[in-house]
C-alpha cells in the first residue's frame, strides 16, 4: 500500500510508532555517549573497560538503527504536510479533555497528551459525537451545548490500561480484605477477645497458638488445680475453643481434640521432663 492510499489514521499510527522507536534509540545513543564521555575524563582508578565497551556497542547500534527509522518516517510526515488532516489529543489526567491541537489556551505548559491516532482525519462533528463531555469547549467552541454534555464513548489504549490498573488494584484490595477477614477472630458475638488485662487475641493463628500453649501448661501443672494461674489458663482455653469453633464452623469438641493433638506434639517436641496429665 502506498502512502497516498493510506488513511490518516493509518499514517498517524505509523508516525506515532516510529516516533516512539526513534525516541528509544536517541535515548540509548545519548546514554551511551554520556558514558563514553565520562569514561574518557574519569581518573584511571575509576575507568571501567567493560562499561566503555558496552557503551561503544550501544552507540554503534543506535547510530545504525536511527537512519532506517528516519527514512520510514520522513515520507509519512511529508504526506501529512501535503494532504493535511485533523488530529486530536487527549490530556492524560483524570477528566482530561480531547483537544484539536496541543496549543489549546486551556492547557498548561508541560501538559501530557495522548495522541488519538485512531481519530486522525475525523471531522470535528464526528469527534464531538464520540467524545461528548470529553471534548474541549475551547477547541470546539461552536459545538452545541447539549452534544458537549453527552457521555463520552471515546476509548483509548491509555484509558483501557488505566481502567485495568484500577480494577487490578481494587481486586487486590478486596482479596487482602478477604484474607484479613478470614484471619481475624473474635467472640461468637463479635466482641474482641481479651485474656486478662493485656492480652488481646485478634487472629486465628494467635488463637491456636495461645490455646495450645494453655493446654500444654495445664498438662504440665497437674495437681495444681486450685491455683489462680491454672484457673485462668482453663478459662482462656475455654474462650479460645469456643471462638475457634464458631470461626471455623466446627464443634467445640472437634476444636478441643485438635488443640490436644497439637499440644501433645509440642510437648513431645520441646522435651518436657514431667509426664503430662492430658
Amino acid at each position: 500500500m502506498t502512502t497516498a492510499a493510506q488513511t490518516p489514521a493509518e499514517i498517524d499510527a505509523q508516525i506515532a510508532e516510529l516516533d516512539h522507536l526513534l525516541g528509544v534509540q536517541y535515548g540509548s545513543l545519548e546514554q551511551a555517549q554520556r558514558t563514553i564521555a565520562d569514561q574518557a575524563t574519569a581518573p584511571a582508578h575509576r575507568q571501567n573497560a567493560g562499561r566503555l565497551t558496552a557503551a561503544l556497542k550501544a552507540e554503534a547500534a543506535a547510530e545504525q538503527a536511527i537512519p532506517p527509522l528516519q527514512e520510514r518516517l520522513d515520507p509519512l510526515r511529508a504526506e501529512y504536510r501535503q494532504r493535511g488532516w485533523t488530529r486530536y489529543f487527549l490530556v492524560q489526567n483524570i477528566g482530561g479533555h480531547v483537544h484539536a491541537s496541543m496549543q489549546c489556551s486551556s492547557c498548561r505548559r508541560g501538559t501530557r497528551y495522548a495522541w488519538l491516532t485512531g481519530q486522525s482525519g475525523m471531522s470535528a462533528e464526528d469527534l464531538i459525537d464520540l467524545a461528548g463531555e470529553d471534548a474541549c469547549t475551547v477547541c470546539f467552541a461552536e459545538a452545541p451545548v447539549d452534544r458537549l454534555r453527552q457521555p463520552s464513548r471515546l476509548t483509548t489504549p491509555e484509558r483501557v490500561a488505566a481502567a485495568a490498573g484500577r480494577q487490578e488494584r481494587a481486586d487486590k484490595s478486596a482479596a487482602l480484605t478477604l484474607k484479613r477477614s478470614a484471619a481475624r477472630i473474635a467472640h461468637p458475638d463479635g466482641a474482641p477477645i481479651r485474656l486478662g488485662k493485656w492480652d488481646r487475641i485478634e487472629t486465628v493463628h494467635a488463637a491456636w497458638g495461645r490455646a495450645v500453649g494453655d493446654r500444654v501448661t495445664l498438662a504440665s501443672l497437674s495437681g495444681h488445680e486450685g491455683d489462680d494461674y491454672v484457673a485462668d489458663r482453663r478459662a482462656s482455653l475455654q474462650v479460645l475453643t469456643e471462638a475457634l469453633a464458631h470461626k471455623l464452623g466446627q464443634t467445640p469438641e472437634e476444636i478441643a481434640a485438635e488443640i490436644l493433638r497439637k499440644a501433645q506434639a509440642r510437648y513431645k517436641r520441646e522435651g518436657f521432663n514431667r509426664a503430662p496429665a492430658w
